[in-house]
């Protein structure tokens, strides 16, 4: 039986994974509208490995959300990685 604070990081991690979804919705919605000029036209290496992770995030975090279904060990370490990047993506933008 997981403890609460395991219960509490996974509905974190689930809430994460929402905000990621989302997040990803959007960028995808904006590449579909401007006709994928933003992917043919981007020749920044930095820019195409940030619209790559804002893609495979999501799905990164689901499939991790599933492996560590039956280890609090696992959990504990998708926690502290998955908000460790979110921090820093926070920071970096400056909204923190």
């Amino acid at each position: 039986m997981p403890t609460n604070t395991i219960l509490l990081m996974r509905t974190s991690l689930w809430l994460l994974l929402s905000v990621a979804a989302l997040i990803a919705s959007f960028w995808l919605m904006l590449v579909v509208v401007s006709g994928f000029s933003i992917w043919t036209t981007e020749s920044n290496v930095a820019g195409l490995t940030l619209q790559t992770g804002l893609l495979v995030s999501p799905v990164a975090l689901f499939f991790g959300l599933k492996l560590s279904k039956h280890s609090d060990g696992l959990t504990v370490v998708l926690f502290a990685f998955s908000w460790s990047v979110v921090s820093a993506a926070l920071v970096t933008l400056g909204f923190w």
